[in-house]
């Protein structure tokens, strides 16, 4: 979202890749998924998390670090409503006084990416919630069910527009 509306502001492309490489680490990603074998076979986790997972009877919360590894911020039992858990992993990031962006993502989960839509528009602080299909890039990894979301901060704390030293080639 955030390239997009540096895109509209008329910046070229060097700088908004500036500019995002400022934001990743203060976008953070949370992920559930139905089926971990897609994430061990696409390299994301190690197939002895999908057997402990399975004899536990737990989803992993997923998260990602702003170096793009994949880390586990806490685990959901299967009985409970995932939703509820990609809440309450979203709860404990949101801080007050902030006003947020979230961005839904889902692998062939529309009822499901559309409750978890209304439940986070309802947490304090959310400005903004957008719903989309994942791409087959993330999809691969997390297979269908996939469900996932991020959070913008859209506040003055935002990093400013980077203005000089591309690293990126044109």
């Amino acid at each position: 979202m955030r390239a997009a509306e540096l895109a509209r502001a008329g910046l070229g492309y060097e700088l908004i890749l500036d500019t995002l490489a400022g934001h990743i680490g203060e976008t953070p990603c949370l992920g559930l998924v139905e089926d971990l074998r897609y994430a061990v076979r696409g390299g994301r986790i190690r197939p002895y998390h999908r057997v402990i997972a399975g004899l536990l009877g737990v989803r992993p919360l997923l998260g990602v670090t702003a170096e793009g590894q994949v880390r586990a911020r806490g685990l959901v039992p299967r009985w409970r409503d995932p939703i509820e858990g990609l809440l309450g992993g979203a709860r404990r990031l949101l801080r007050p006084g902030q006003r947020y962006r979230i961005l839904i993502g889902h692998a062939a989960r529309p009822e499901q990416a559309a409750r978890l839509s209304r439940a986070c528009s309802a947490l304090a602080g959310v400005a903004e919630v957008h719903t989309a299909e994942l791409g087959p890039t993330l999809g691969v990894h997390g297979g269908p069910g996939t469900l996932g979301l991020a959070l913008q901060r859209l506040d003055d704390a935002q990093p400013a527009v980077a203005t000089r030293g591309s690293r990126y080639p044109a």
